[in-house]
């Protein structure tokens, strides 16, 4: 998680955001790390009730599996999305 600091950014209405993949898409960003604490949060629940209440545990373990399932969405749409703005340029003066 804390990889994510390391990671140029910049300030866009007040809210650091990565400028590598996430640039201009701060609710983006803001989804992405949203669901990678909701898969943090959900794989401990997991370990923590496994023998106490199963029941709980794989409610946090689907929990967690959606939510990583959701994150790893969210970095590829957003990293197509990156990619096709940084092609657009090239695609433009070939048409044109």
């Amino acid at each position: 998680m804390l990889i994510v600091l390391l990671l140029p950014m910049t300030n866009i209405d007040g809210n650091w955001v990565p400028t590598v993949i996430f640039y201009d898409q701060q609710a983006t960003f803001e989804a992405f790390i949203f669901c990678i604490l909701g898969a943090c949060f959900g794989s401990g629940y997991s370990i923590v009730f496994r023998k106490s209440e199963p029941k709980i545990a794989g409610v946090a373990y689907t929990f967690a599996v959606a939510s990583i399932a959701t994150s790893i969405a969210i970095f590829l749409w957003a990293a197509a999305f990156s990619g096709f703005r940084s092609c657009l340029p090239l695609f433009l003066s070939i048409v044109a």
